[in-house]
């Protein structure tokens, strides 16, 4: 994959062991260039707050230093003022909220893939005759061992 968009959902699968957390890696190995939209670091930074704080999965200074690796990343990140309108009229028309359209609308306007670990907004986007292009699940990347192993 050249080039796409990514979510949270994704982004906590670097940094935190989940299930596709080895698929999300290879984003990173095959050095894609990643794309997000203006607020995708705050949904970056709440997730892990709520892992570290609610559920205590993580040490206040783990989230503090995974953040920071995160907000390190050479992810080009596209202001809200160019995607609120298109992401207001997909929200409206998958039913979703604007922070997940907003992705979308980035994917759209970029001509690229949206990756997502987030089931809800995969299934509505990909049941859209507008959004099914634009949007990949995580589980479906190769994990670089995979594809080291498969060459």
């Amino acid at each position: 994959m050249n080039k796409a968009v990514v979510d949270a959902s994704v982004a906590i699968k670097w940094v935190v062991t989940e299930p596709y957390s080895d698929n999300a890696a290879c984003l990173l190995a095959e050095g894609t260039r990643l794309l997000a939209p203006g607020h995708w670091t705050a949904e970056v930074a709440t997730t892990l707050w709520a892992k570290s704080a609610i559920y205590g999965a993580m040490t206040r200074p783990q989230a503090i230093e995974r953040m920071a690796w995160i907000a390190g990343l050479a992810i080009e990140v596209t202001p809200l003022d160019h995607l609120i309108l298109a992401a207001t009229h997909l929200a409206f028309e998958l039913r979703a909220t604007a922070y997940d359209t907003l992705y979308l609308a980035l994917a759209e306007q970029s001509g690229c893939a949206l990756v997502t670990a987030d089931r809800r907004l995969y299934d509505k986007a990909k049941a859209s005759a507008r959004c099914g292009e634009l949007i990949a699940w995580v589980g479906d990347l190769s994990p670089p061992a995979a594809a080291a192993s498969s060459a």
